[in-house]
């Protein structure tokens, strides 16, 4: 690299080292030039003793340098193929010197500058997701032809006559990032996915949903425990990413991915259009791409259940309902389920009932969804009530106990 040959010629044009810490030359600035360079080829060739030698040293951290570095030069703690990684990253290493940056006063003995680092991108090929084990990725890693760029701020203090590093350490944090990475691989799970199929929870066929609340995508996989913990999904609509979750294991072999309309619609139905759903390993490797289709039915004000039609408000239990109706209605009683899938907490409700003029005759008290259930009956007396028949039940609404609408049902 051009920076490093300047820096070599400098070093043999000045010769002004003296026991590994630069002296006091022409400029504060052509010195800390040529001291960082010193610096470089230290931190490439990985010389303990440079560092010990030329740096100020902390008495209760920085007795032992070598331990300090042996953390970023050998781990023993890594297999010998992560060892075998970090050390060719390292013989990739380059620097390019920005001696335009540095800057030193010798009065107040303080100095900087920049040094531009080159060496191979280990990360991109990680995340390519190319490599399914660390073998293969070392492999591959030496023949990999891309390299990345890593800005590195070193400042120095001035001993007497000699230049320091002010904190030698910190040299190592910043450029030697791959230390802190784990490399783990992910298998391609794309050879384990046997099949896909969308839920319904309401009306709608195959991929296409019908004024619903909530849609699912089941991904069946040979695999499904380890599928689900290395996999996350994302939605889209109208190419707006509107969702990013972790896959659920099913068990049983299959995972599934979920939907639910209160991210776009407070509550209400789903927009009409389509809903990409991605699949992404922790590589971020697309796994699979799905696609359902919304529609909205503006014929009814609900969906059909038994005699009536139901339409859901803002409060949050309608959020988990599934289905609801009649299971009983007579000349005396009154019984209307409510179906909901799992709830994160108990909700406070209670219902009123209305006559073929619109009129309220009949209020509840306030009833406690279970969390611990998944459904609950609402049940009135018609004698404790003013309706002479039930062909006098026009309606049931429900409401929360903060009076924010649930649901509205017409007979």
């Amino acid at each position: 690299m051009k920076g490093r040959l300047v820096t070599v010629l400098l070093i043999a044009s000045m010769a002004l080292s003296l026991g590994g810490c630069a002296a006091v030359g022409s400029t504060a600035d052509d010195e800390v030039r040529e001291f960082t360079a010193e610096v470089c080829e230290n931190i490439i060739d990985g010389d303990y003793d440079f560092f010990e030698d030329n740096s100020v040293l902390d008495e209760e951290k920085d007795r032992d340098v070598d331990d300090n570095l042996d953390v970023f030069y050998d781990n023993y703690m890594w297999s010998a193929t992560q060892k075998d990684i970090s050390d060719y990253i390292v013989s990739t290493l380059e620097y390019d010197i920005d001696y335009n940056s540095a800057y030193a006063s010798h009065a107040r003995k303080a100095g900087e500058i920049d040094v531009y680092f080159t060496y191979v991108d280990y990360l991109r090929l990680y995340k390519s997701g190319q490599a399914h084990d660390i073998d293969e990725y070392y492999s591959m890693l030496k023949k990999y032809d891309q390299t990345c760029e890593k800005k590195v701020h070193i400042t120095f203090t001035m001993n007497r006559r000699h230049w320091l590093l002010a904190d030698y350490e910190k040299i190592f944090i910043d450029l030697f990032t791959w230390k802190d990475f784990h490399f783990d691989f992910s298998p391609d799970y794309s050879t384990k996915i046997t099949g896909t199929e969308w839920e319904h929870w309401g009306d709608g066929v195959g991929s296409t949903y019908t004024n619903s609340y909530y849609m699912q995508l089941s991904i069946y996989t040979s695999d499904s425990a380890n599928f689900a913990k290395d996999t996350y999904y994302q939605v889209y609509f109208k190419d707006k990413m509107i969702f990013e979750g972790d896959i659920y294991d099913g068990g049983m072999g299959y995972c599934y991915a979920v939907l639910y309309s209160d991210l776009t619609n407070d509550y209400d139905y789903f927009e009409e259009g389509d809903y990409t759903f991605i699949v992404y390993d922790f590589n971020d490797q697309v796994l699979l791409t799905e696609v359902a289709h919304v529609e909205r039915d503006t014929s009814s004000s609900g969906y059909s259940t038994g005699i009536g039609s139901s339409y859901y408000g803002s409060h949050e239990f309608a959020y988990y309902i599934s289905s609801c109706g009649f299971y009983d209605l007579t000349d005396s009683f009154v019984d209307f389920d409510i179906w909901y899938d799992y709830i994160p907490s108990k909700y406070k409700i209670y219902f009123c009932l209305y006559d073929t003029n619109g009129d309220l005759k009949y209020t509840s008290n306030v009833l406690t969804v279970s969390t611990s259930s998944q459904y609950i009956e609402l049940c009135a007396n018609l004698d404790d009530t003013e309706f002479d028949t039930m062909y006098d039940l026009s309606k049931i609404e429900v409401y929360g106990d903060n009076g924010e609408l649930v649901l509205s049902y017409t007979i």
